[in-house]
């Protein structure tokens, strides 16, 4: 009896701790893709955070894999840079329309001839350690990026800088080899200190005796190797004071910054699960993993990776523009992505990111009603060019042979979410009459395939540039400057098909010499247009990626592409 009544009283017990546990935790997720953002709110097992608004104080805590060098420009750790960032500014920044902002310059001019850059930089900015900035700082860090032996990060920004000269305290004038219209969005590197650097002692001593200035909002307060660097509130940014709405608290308003090394990301998102550190940034593969979770907030943004199907343009069938067109219009990708990939990508015909300054020149061709009258046209035209179609497939004579017209899928089978989606394309063009049958290899076989020709149709990925440049995939490479990138499925941007179109490489050419941005939008303009008739691809969709933090964190928290950490003054620690 006394056990029998031991049991209900447990059982009473572990039903009461259930409901006071599951009674109010808060999770939050959003989305933020292109022009839409959503929140979802549910009470789930709160911790009773009170978010009131806007303090000073308080600890952020960041991971990074051990640093491989502790110089700005040299670094290749895709953490670091990141976090240098928050003590050194660069000239410009990239907004999230993909506009150039300035930072430590406040405007600049291009000559007539598009090879002379002038930049103004800021006056009465300081670096940490007192000493105004100016523009020799800007022109010692340029000519030491473009000296420099190695391949790093920020070499393809200097590439195409012939020389660079001081006109004035406040003023720097960069040559050109060949006019580019995005220089500007290049000037994105960290500035660093010539008074600094240029001292053999300061370079030795950095991070032991002594730490490099920046002009950033965060200055380093600490470091021991293997452990971890601090940084603090910078007293002399810029920047420091929020005059909006007549708040005047300093900012940044978090007071340290404490960035841990880890050995790897591994044992870093492990440090998340038990609360070692506060943001993760997940990709679509692992986004599921945090989804749900209490007390946790996620909150989504595009990222470079851009997945398309390359045709083999040496295809007798595939090099006819008219068949390019009826596949692609018997492929449904937002259906696609809803089965697939739902919330963890954006259908874009056209490898430039959905709510850029360009996006809405790409967006017709994705239209329901466009792509149904195409498919109509198409077909029609086809059947008139001699194709014929019996029970529904389609035959087209080859050789003065009716054979059955149909063409084999690559896909890498390392990557789970191509393989699925390539079923349902190849899915989409059965239903339509046309036969596909989906090969699936090793990435390094579907390498070999693709750089022999011996392939129809295949399904990649590319890592696009931080500036809107389409020359990489659509012509000859207008520049040599693409970033270097550590993804093998996501490589830097090729014309993997060969498509050669003479209008558009001489588009391209006015792009890169153009001088003002509407001028930008409408050869872009007329540059889509041809892509978009002539498909040598067919472009599917971006990724989206997450940041994951912890609902103790607060403020204006706003990732995009090229700036995961955006508004990072206006975070803070709720109390």
């Amino acid at each position: 009896m006394k056990r029998k009544f031991r049991r209900i009283l447990t059982f009473i017990f572990i039903a009461i701790y259930l409901c006071l546990i599951t009674s109010c935790y808060e999770i939050n997720t959003f989305t933020d893709v292109g022009d839409e953002t959503l929140q979802n709110t549910n009470y789930l097992q709160s911790e009773n955070i009170v978010d009131n608004g806007p303090v000073n104080g308080g600890t952020l805590n960041l991971f990074c894999t051990y640093p491989d060098n502790l110089d700005p420009l040299l670094t290749k750790n895709p953490y670091l840079k990141n976090y240098f960032r928050f003590v050194f500014d660069s000239m410009v920044k990239i907004s999230k329309s993909q506009i150039p902002e300035g930072q430590l310059c406040d405007k600049w001019f291009v000559s007539e001839d598009g090879y002379t850059w002038t930049f103004h930089v800021r006056e009465n900015i300081v670096w940490q350690d007192g000493y105004p900035l100016t523009a020799e700082d800007i022109k010692f860090t340029i000519d030491k990026l473009i000296t420099y032996k190695e391949n790093t990060i920020y070499k393809a920004n200097v590439n195409n800088i012939s020389s660079v000269r001081v006109i004035d305290r406040y003023t720097i004038e960069i040559t050109l080899k060949k006019p580019n219209a995005f220089t500007p969005e290049l000037m994105t590197f960290p500035i660093v200190s010539s008074r600094f650097y240029s001292n053999p002692e300061n370079v030795n001593e950095a991070f032991k005796s002594r730490f490099p200035p920046g002009t950033g909002p965060f200055s380093f307060k600490a470091y021991e190797e293997n452990s971890h660097i601090i940084l603090t509130a910078s007293k002399s940014w810029w920047r420091k004071k929020l005059n909006a709405d007549g708040n005047t608290l300093e900012m940044p308003y978090i007071n340290d910054i404490n960035i841990k090394f880890y050995k790897n990301s591994r044992e870093a998102y492990s440090a998340f699960q038990v609360r070692n550190t506060d943001v993760i940034f997940a990709s679509e593969k692992d986004m599921d993993l945090y989804t749900g979770r209490t007390a946790i907030s996620l909150k989504k943004f595009i990222n470079g990776k851009w997945d398309f199907i390359s045709f083999n343009l040496s295809n007798p069938l595939l090099s006819e523009k008219t068949v390019r067109q009826f596949i692609y219009s018997c492929i449904d990708i937002g259906e696609i992505i809803g089965e697939v990939l739902p919330g963890k990508a954006i259908e874009s015909n056209i490898p430039l990111i959905p709510g850029t300054w360009l996006h809405e020149i790409q967006t017709d061709n994705n239209n329901k009603e466009i792509v149904e009258k195409l498919y109509t046209s198409t077909r029609m035209k086809l059947l008139e060019n001699g194709w014929e179609e019996y029970n529904g497939e389609f035959y087209s004579k080859v050789n003065g042979i009716l054979k059955p017209v149909a063409f084999e899928l690559l896909v890498n089978e390392e990557n789970s979410y191509r393989v699925k989606v390539a079923e349902k394309i190849a899915e989409n063009l059965t239903n339509k009459g046309i036969r596909v049958t989906l090969k699936t290899v090793p990435w390094d076989q579907m390498l070999n395939l693709i750089n022999s020709k011996k392939y129809d149709m295949a399904i990649l990925g590319c890592t696009i540039p931080d500036y809107p440049d389409l020359s990489f995939l659509y012509s000859i490479p207008y520049l040599d400057n693409q970033k270097p990138t550590n993804s093998n499925e996501y490589p830097l941007a090729t014309n993997i098909s060969g498509y050669y179109n003479e209008k558009v490489q001489e588009l391209i050419v006015n792009i890169y010499e153009s001088r003002n941005r509407d001028e930008l939008k409408k050869i872009f303009t007329d540059l889509i247009n041809i892509i978009n008739e002539e498909l040598p691809y067919i472009g599917l969709f971006f990724y989206t990626d997450a940041i994951v933090y912890y609902n103790n964190i607060g403020g204006n928290i706003d990732p995009y592409l090229w700036d995961g950490y955006n508004n990072i003054t206006e975070w803070y620690i709720i109390k």
